[in-house]
């Protein structure tokens, strides 16, 4: 069996999502269904004949890779993101983006096909955990019959993920709702669904804990499309303080 064999492979498209940085992205696809997105295809004109019938399909697979992480390297073992989780695993028994082969495989809702959008083809999706700029290398159909076993045993990802209370203050909701919809047709939704999960990083959750009074006050950030959402922890909650677009 040959050994050293090396593949190359050349993108079919770029993913353009609300995630500008990895601080808030879905840990997992379909876990913030208002996580909206397209994929545009690169030019080219097999491409229309080659997503015939697709949308026939509700979901789909998008396999892709993770370039933000290719100059980093990977370890053998890794801290997975959620709390409960054992100190360390092996990396393929998680779904770290540091990986030997730096690829991703996301399930997303395809919400429609455009293909007359100027300057190649789009793919709206929902569901998104995907970074803006993320190049694709392929698109499958997901099959249910297939694709998903109700038998299937979780591993250290066996319990169920918390969920925290979320409150705006009129200042954000003034604020969404002055231009929110430029950039999302029900941003506070999504900025609820994004929220509720905990967007912090793994670090920053096992150190300030939302259930812990200690952490009562505590104020943080994240960005999304062209703004900073900026939050505190609150009654074993979080409070939505502010939208501030940047370069304000």
């Amino acid at each position: 069996m040959p050994q050293n064999e090396s593949y190359y492979f050349s993108p079919i498209g770029y993913i353009q999502s609300c995630f500008k940085e990895k601080f808030g992205v879905a840990r997992q696809s379909m876990m913030i269904p208002q996580a909206l997105g397209v994929l545009k295809l690169n030019p080219d004109p097999a491409y229309p004949n080659s997503l015939n019938h697709l949308k026939e399909f509700s979901h789909l697979w998008i396999i892709f890779v993770f370039h933000k992480n290719i100059a980093k390297g990977w370890k053998p073992l890794i801290n997975p993101p959620r709390l409960e989780a054992p100190k360390q695993v092996g990396v393929f028994a998680s779904r770290s983006p540091h990986r030997p082969n730096p690829l991703g495989m996301s399930a997303v809702k395809l919400e429609k096909i455009d293909f007359s959008a100027p300057g190649g083809i789009e793919l709206h999706l929902s569901g998104l955990d995907i970074l803006d700029g993320t190049p694709v290398l392929d698109i499958k159909p997901y099959l249910s019959f297939a694709d998903s076993f109700v038998d299937a045993t979780l591993g250290w990802a066996s319990q169920s993920i918390q969920k925290y209370r979320v409150e705006f203050s009129s200042e954000s909701i003034t604020s969404i709702h002055k231009s929110g919809t430029r950039y999302h047709p029900n941003l506070q939704a999504l900025l609820q669904q994004m929220l509720e999960l905990d967007p912090r990083p793994t670090s920053q959750r096992k150190r300030s804990r939302i259930e812990s009074d200690a952490s009562e006050g505590l104020v943080f950030a994240f960005r999304i499309f062209d703004f900073d959402v900026k939050w505190k922890i609150h009654n074993k909650g979080i409070f939505v303080m502010g939208l501030e677009a940047l370069g304000a």
